[in-house]
């Protein structure tokens, strides 16, 4: 299951791509424009299907989704009409392209393809030598197993389904505190430091901090996960500003024709 930001300028074809894409089991936000896709950009995404329209009526999410594609924020797949083909050329516009019209079977292979090296809400998540049994509600490093709050599991469990991305302490409130209204940014954090202090020590070292930003459970610690794109993710935080950045940000002809 992944979370898809579904970018189309016409709703009948957003709820269309919403249906598919949810019967298939993933979530989905829908930006039908620029300020849509600004508000879903503090979201914790793993993917965007677009249509090739977005990018032609609106320039602003046009600029930013090739700018998540270059660099290498977001995954993307583009819907492109066949007769639109050739006017590609060379540029990079998405990681992925869908001829219009689409099937449904091809979409969905193309959207696992680009995220099957996500974790996902899988049963069972298998970081190197730490297991996750959510059915079971336990920890394990190894053989030992790992006593934890209901707090510190959750806030785990949502860490390591997202390894390699940098997460905000203010997604992490949304995420597992549900934005308590008595929880703020320093509970992240010491929670996360007990949480470290079970499950961590000179050999396993499972998560980052990234100064001034947040956390990131560290992707490479998991050799037996299926290879995905190699990513630089820097999460929700970095998508805003990238957001923010193609709003103020005069066009390029070729980006958008």
């Amino acid at each position: 299951m992944a979370n898809i930001l579904i970018v189309a300028k016409d709703r009948s074809r957003a709820t269309s791509l919403q249906t598919d894409l949810r019967q298939a089991g993933h979530r989905c936000i829908v930006a039908l424009d620029h300020a849509d896709a600004a508000q879903a950009a503090g979201r914790v995404l793993d993917l965007a299907v677009a249509d090739r329209a977005s990018f032609l009526s609106d320039s602003a999410t046009g600029r930013w989704l090739q700018s998540a594609v270059e660099s290498r924020l977001l995954p993307v797949v583009l819907l492109v009409p066949a007769r639109e083909l050739e006017r590609l050329g060379g540029e990079r516009l998405a990681d992925d392209f869908v001829v219009e019209p689409y099937r449904k079977e091809e979409l969905l292979v193309r959207v696992q393809r680009l995220s099957s090296g996500l974790a996902g809400n899988e049963c069972v998540i298998t970081r190197g030598p730490l297991v996750i049994d959510d059915a079971a509600h336990e920890v394990s490093i190894g053989k030992r197993r790992v006593d934890l709050t209901y707090t510190e599991y959750e806030l785990l469990k949502f860490l390591a389904s997202h390894p390699g991305r940098v997460v905000t302490r203010e997604t992490l409130l949304a995420e597992v505190w549900r934005n308590d209204s008595l929880a703020c940014p320093r509970a992240v954090d010491v929670h996360i430091r007990r949480l470290r202090s079970k499950i961590e020590d000179a050999d396993d070292v499972f998560i980052e901090t990234v100064r001034s930003v947040g956390y990131r459970f560290k992707r490479a610690i998991d050799p037996g996960a299926v290879a995905g794109p190699a990513r630089d993710y820097d999460g929700s935080a970095r998508l805003a500003s990238a957001m923010a950045f193609s709003a103020a940000s005069p066009v390029s002809p070729s980006a958008v024709s």
